[in-house]
């Protein structure tokens, strides 16, 4: 939990205050039910919500200056969260001389914020501190609204890996994901995206042939590899 401290700013024609609080926290659990599996799952949160309030006096800076001759009163509150859900699963084993490693997971994550304000030109005395609020305008005042549509939106991932190699010379590896957004970003017929790649890898420097007759002070490590993603 944090509080942002409340900070005043004041000019001579001009009193701005702004002040928040927020709150968050990662909740985290690894399980190992059998030996090479690995389950992990993370979940993540942040609130927070926000003050400002600025009071403007009218003044004249003559006639080569921009002036107010109308007193400004403008008070704002918005709060936003987020959350984030992860849950991956691991898997390594071994088969003759060839080690497994198998992955697959999700993410959710979704975000909110609200933003409502007004402003305001006339107060129904503008001398007095106390009245400074929005809730003493005058009937003629002119009035400003701000914000008031909430802003939303989600999106969520599944991915998955597995990849061999065999004894340190040979490898390969093929990964996936899958993706989409709401209706904020992406319309329905355009929300998921799929993004494939794979690779495969010789590693000469571990072959007999190559330690037999090059020394690893002149050359200790020789990799050949090739690979393919969409993105």
């Amino acid at each position: 939990f944090s509080e942002m401290t409340p900070f005043w700013i004041n000019y001579e024609r001009r009193t701005e205050k702004n002040s928040g609080d927020s709150f968050r926290g990662v909740f985290s659990g690894i399980v190992t039910p059998f030996k090479g599996f690995t389950f992990t799952s993370r979940f993540g949160f942040n609130f927070g919500t926000n003050e400002y309030y600025d009071y403007s006096r009218p003044y004249w800076g003559g006639a080569q200056v921009n002036s107010a001759t109308q007193m400004g009163l403008n008070s704002q509150v918005s709060k936003n969260w987020s959350l984030q859900w992860e849950n991956f699963a691991n898997y390594a084993f071994k088969i003759g001389g060839s080690d497994f490693t198998a992955m697959a997971g999700m993410s959710y994550r979704e975000n909110a914020s609200l933003t409502g304000g007004v402003s305001v030109n006339h107060l129904t005395n503008e001398t007095d501190p106390v009245y400074r609020y929005v809730s003493n305008a005058t009937a003629a005042a002119t009035k400003s609204i701000q914000g008031g549509t909430p802003g939303e939106s989600a999106q969520i991932g599944y991915f998955g890996r597995l990849t061999w190699a065999y004894k340190g010379r040979y490898n390969a590896q093929i990964n996936f994901r899958a993706d989409a957004f709401d209706a904020s970003k992406l319309s329905t017929k355009t929300r998921w995206g799929y993004f494939p790649s794979a690779s495969i890898g010789w590693t000469p420097s571990n072959e007999a042939f190559f330690k037999d007759n090059i020394s690893p002070e002149a050359w200790s490590y020789f990799k050949i590899r090739a690979s393919y993603g969409k993105n």
